[in-house]
């Protein structure tokens, strides 16, 4: 592999999250130090692969939790949590350096953020320690500083102060509103999706054994079935096939619109999910899992200090 580069990130306390954005290019460090910092990779001939610090401020009257990058036809925006129980999203405006931030009120120290895919329409998912997950949508197109509930998953299952949530979206358009939710002290996880005015339960991500710390939606590329990976703290790594099914067949029609056809056989939609895979080669617990752009590469973290890689055969 190529050499790794270090860089010295300027925070005063531990490092709670970061992010790049979605070319790479720029990465967003949050802090238990109250702060949050941008950074952008230097190109210059003598500067390959260094960062350069580009802003930073104060986010939250506590120590910061998440943090995520929107998709980019919304402009540089980032939004963060905290243990001081809001939501803030970040916006950086033309011609500035600074970010100007707008803030939710959650009932809960924040465990995970999550921006909706971009053909959504700009909603973030939020869920807190109170167990429930928080689906915002903005009402300013331009200046993104006012926001709504929208909806929420609120499992009785899953309500208790100090759960670990994790949520991340499906990102494909052949399957909106759709969510996979770690379920923390449930020691599970589930693929909920937005259905008759509510989140339903679709599928449940079976064989778990202690809470699941992070879960992670593969893109879907030249597939007919998706993806999904959970870190857990039974030191394991798992991948589950999901295989849609419905009861009408998904035939193009006079619109010629392949996602319209899908959405109108939603109502007859079936997931059925399968354990493909699972490696306990970190033989520790295991706090992370990500895939890469293309859904081929699964990326995991855990308490062995090392960072593993998992790629299909």
């Amino acid at each position: 592999m190529a050499q790794l580069v270090r860089f010295d990130p300027n925070h005063d306390d531990l490092i709670a999250d970061m992010e790049f954005d979605i070319y790479g290019n720029r990465l967003c460090t949050v802090s238990s130090d109250h702060t949050i910092k941008v950074w952008q990779r230097c190109t210059g001939a003598n500067t390959s692969g260094q960062w350069q610090l580009m802003s930073s401020w104060k986010g939250h009257d506590s120590s910061l939790t998440k943090v995520s990058w929107a998709h980019p036809e919304f402009g540089n925006l980032i939004a963060t949590g905290s243990f001081d129980r809001t939501v803030r999203i970040w916006q950086q405006r033309r011609q500035e350096a600074a970010y100007h931030g707008t803030g939710k009120d959650a009932q809960g120290m924040i465990v995970d953020l999550a921006f909706a895919p971009h053909f959504m329409g700009l909603q973030l998912a939020a869920a807190s320690s109170d167990g429930v997950v928080r689906i915002y949508e903005t009402g300013s197109p331009v200046k993104f500083d006012t926001w709504s509930l929208l909806s929420e998953i609120d499992s009785n299952a899953f309500q208790e102060v100090g759960n670990n949530l994790c949520i991340s979206w499906c990102p494909t358009r052949f399957l909106t509103n759709t969510m996979a939710v770690g379920c923390g002290r449930e020691k599970d996880a589930k693929i909920y999706r937005f259905a008759g005015g509510r989140w339903v339960v679709y599928e449940v991500l079976e064989g778990h054994t202690d809470i699941v710390h992070s879960i992670s939606w593969a893109p879907q590329v030249g597939r007919s079935y998706h993806l999904v990976a959970t870190a857990c703290r039974d030191t394991y790594v798992r991948i589950y096939r999901v295989d849609p099914s419905y009861s009408s067949d998904i035939v193009s029609g006079d619109s010629n619109d392949l996602v319209e056809e899908y959405e109108a056989a939603a109502p007859g939609l079936q997931l059925n999910a399968t354990l493909v895979a699972s490696f306990n080669d970190h033989g520790a617990e295991v706090w992370s899992v990500s895939w890469n752009v293309t859904g081929t590469i699964l990326s995991s973290s855990g308490d062995d200090g090392k960072v593993r890689l998992w790629k299909g055969m």
